[in-house]
């Protein structure tokens, strides 16, 4: 057919079907592929969210963590000046 030589109908649908064939082939293996990784994407987008989750749960209780010891700073605090002013006191 790419010679030169006449092609008849037949020859070109024949052709022309087997095109079709491999293109839609093709179309098919590639759709195949674009729904696997979209459930990949899924599986790896539901795991983000789970460890968002768990980090954003770590981070209240970090912050609930420094405010207790803020806490025992200032008891720390009190503790030591009334120790030191009954040290000086007992003088």
């Amino acid at each position: 057919m790419g010679n030169g030589d006449p092609v008849t109908q037949k020859q070109f649908y024949d052709t022309m079907n087997g095109t079709k064939t491999e293109i839609l082939n093709a179309v098919a293996t590639v759709n195949g592929h674009v729904q696997e990784n979209s459930v990949k994407l899924g599986v790896v987008e539901t795991k983000l969210d789970t460890h968002e989750k768990r980090m954003d749960a770590q981070d209240v209780k970090i912050e609930n963590q420094k405010v207790w010891n803020r806490g025992l700073a200032s008891i720390e605090v009190a503790l030591a000046g009334l120790l030191a002013y009954l040290g000086i006191r007992g003088d």
